[in-house]
């Protein structure tokens, strides 16, 4: 707290004024002035007057004292507030440099240590993916390797064969396609390379030649280089709607091959066609691949393997497959390749000319879209199939039971387990281009091979009539 000057004069004359007032107004006996000057005598004036101004003085010096104690007091007070100013101003100060000596700390970013353990792990895992590369690409190259020794040697081909011709003019390339086409040889360039090599590209022959692919690329060149007689050929024309059955009957008939060993071949061997994967297996089927024999004129070599009878018919049904867009046709109408076939072979059967087999496919279609009203075909040619196919091969009583419950749409419900035939291209269109109609019944005159087709069963009674198939 600060006193000023003003304050200090108010109190000097506080005090001189109670002393005035105590030496005038207050009564001092004899005794009291015996005290006060000590020897107990009356003072005079003089010294009365010399107590007073001495009085005085010792007040003025009072005052004088108490001033400078008052003034020493604030100096203090003053020097006290300077310092403890002061202290607080370092203390702030320190704090401030404390404060900014943290945030510089905050600020300033920690070195991130080394992570040592971290880079061994990743140096590890890039060497393990270098490792894994590098064996990849020596395990790819060894299989490649491994894959072009063996389709030079012939390791792990088929030992059947190969009848063709190679025809006069024929330069290495078109040897070596025809070679790949015929299943002797899987790698052109590898056979051209083999010839270049051997310097045997302009000593190869033209002419008929029987090979196998188990020759190997040596023995296989080495009997092209030979000079060789023309093989006796045949030409066999196969009807639309014939059974593989009558097939090997008549390449057997003309010294093709044995009838035996065809049926054998036909509907067991693949040689890599969509339509191949498409057939079923099933007990119930008499001839597996029957219907995928497509009629028309083949030339054969007298005395050729069945084996490559077999591979010539499969690449001849592919070519038609292929030409006549026959697969996409197919997808369209929702049916599987074997469930076409099946119906076209019936259908082959059943009509004589490309109008009817449209309407006769129309029938069936409406039939199987209609399970419910219509579970049976009812077609005679499948029981004809039965009767003239199976049952002659067949002379077990069990077997013979299965297949005419399998075959006869008389007895089965839908589509024949197979198909009762080998159907021309007009029959396999009908179905796939079938027309919408609203027939289910038709018959044909069996001498005109007239048909006629109706809605109703009262129509199909009235149209049985018109065949000569009811007296009624």
């Amino acid at each position: 707290m600060s006193i000023n000057d003003n304050d200090i004069n108010d109190i000097l004359n506080e005090f001189s004024s109670r002393s005035n007032d105590k030496s005038k107004d207050e009564d001092v006996d004899d005794n009291d002035l015996d005290i006060i000057l000590g020897d107990g005598k009356k003072p005079d004036n003089n010294s009365y007057d010399n107590e007073i101004n001495d009085e005085g003085d010792h007040s003025e010096n009072i005052s004088e004292k108490i001033k400078s104690d008052i003034d020493n007091s604030e100096e203090e007070t003053h020097t006290d507030s300077e310092i403890a100013d002061s202290t607080d101003s370092d203390k702030n100060i320190i704090d401030i440099k404390k404060s900014e000596t943290i945030d510089d700390k905050a600020k300033k970013p920690k070195k991130k240590k080394k992570k040592r353990k971290s880079r061994v792990n990743s140096s590890i895992f890039v060497a393990l993916i270098v490792v894994c590369i590098v064996l990849t690409i020596s395990f790819v190259i060894a299989v490649f390797g491994i894959n072009l020794g063996m389709e030079y040697l012939g390791i792990g081909k088929k030992d059947v064969e190969i009848t063709l011709n190679i025809p006069s003019g024929s330069n290495s390339n078109d040897i070596a396609k025809i070679l790949k086409e015929n299943g002797i040889i899987e790698n052109e360039t590898l056979f051209k390379l083999t010839l270049k090599l051997k310097n045997d590209g302009g000593n190869l022959k033209p002419g008929d030649i029987t090979l196998k692919p188990v020759m190997g690329y040596d023995a296989i060149i080495e009997a092209l280089c030979e000079t060789r007689e023309s093989y006796d050929q045949v030409t066999i024309t196969f009807p639309e709607g014939i059974s593989l059955y009558e097939v090997a009957q008549l390449l057997q008939e003309n010294g093709v091959c044995s009838s035996e060993e065809f049926i054998y071949e036909f509907n067991t061997d693949k040689f890599g066609y969509e339509y191949e994967d498409a057939i079923t297996t099933s007990a119930k089927k008499f001839y597996k691949f029957e219907g995928f024999f497509f009629p028309d004129t083949y030339s054969f070599y007298v005395e050729d393997s069945a084996y490559n009878v077999t591979k010539n018919m499969r690449a001849h049904f592919e070519k038609v497959m292929q030409d006549n867009n026959l697969y996409n046709k197919i997808e369209q109408t929702g049916m599987t390749i074997e469930e076409v076939i099946t119906l076209a072979s019936v259908v082959q059967a059943e009509a004589a000319n490309s109008e009817d087999m449209k309407n006769v496919a129309s029938v069936f279609i409406n039939r199987l879209n209609n399970p419910n009203e219509f579970p049976k075909l009812q077609s005679d040619a499948t029981d004809n199939y039965f009767t003239n196919v199976i049952a002659p091969q067949n002379g077990d009583s069990t077997s013979l039971a299965m297949f005419e419950d399998a075959y006869n749409t008389y007895v089965c419900d839908g589509l024949p387990a197979g198909a009762i035939g080998n159907p021309g291209l007009d029959a396999i269109l009908a179905v796939v281009d079938a027309p919408k109609t609203n027939y289910f019944y038709f018959c044909s005159d069996l001498e005109t091979r007239e048909c006629f087709f109706a809605e109703t069963l009262e129509e199909h009674t009235e149209n049985l009539k018109k065949a000569g198939l009811s007296d009624e």
